[in-house]
């Protein structure tokens, strides 16, 4: 199994691996918080981490309760439980929290994935749409042109008629 984040969609994905394909298994949306608070505990994974460390990273710069954690912690909890066999938000008594996850599971950025997924021409397979996609150097930027001259083609069009 494989996590990811991606911080600028504010998601975490679970993928599984088979036949050089990743399938994803869950795409779950996360706060801005619960992100933050979620990458420090894997980065960290099986350490225990202080409350107020775990505050001061989920709210930088801002004042906030103390159940302010706690409920981010429980909402984690709640929308990562489709794989809570392998992973698992401790709670550790007047200290804080800590991230136990399998062997099994490996935390990735998701930038670094489509970067390894590049490097090694393997496929990403969004099952829940069936299409599968190859990732290479290049494919980003036939998309983005395909999109331009699509653009073009229907902004004429539109242009042509309204003359």
């Amino acid at each position: 199994m494989l996590i990811t984040i991606d911080k600028r969609a504010d998601n975490v994905e679970v993928y599984s691996f088979n036949n050089s394909i990743l399938n994803i298994k869950e795409k779950v949306n996360l706060n801005h918080s619960e992100i933050l608070i979620l990458e420090e505990l894997l980065i960290n994974r099986g350490t225990e981490l202080l409350r107020d460390d775990l505050i001061s990273i989920g709210w930088p710069s801002r004042i906030v309760g103390n159940n302010s954690l706690n409920v981010s912690i429980m909402n984690l909890r709640k929308k990562i439980s489709f794989c809570s066999k392998s992973f698992n938000i401790k709670t550790v008594p007047s200290i804080g929290y800590k991230l136990v996850l399998d062997d099994s599971v490996e935390f990735i950025f998701y930038e670094d994935l489509i970067e390894r997924l590049n490097d090694d021409n393997l496929q990403l397979n969004e099952s829940r749409d069936s299409i599968y996609v190859s990732f290479n150097k290049y494919s980003s930027y036939v998309f983005s042109l395909l999109i331009i001259l699509y653009g073009l083609v229907l902004f004429n069009a539109l242009y042509i008629r309204y003359i």
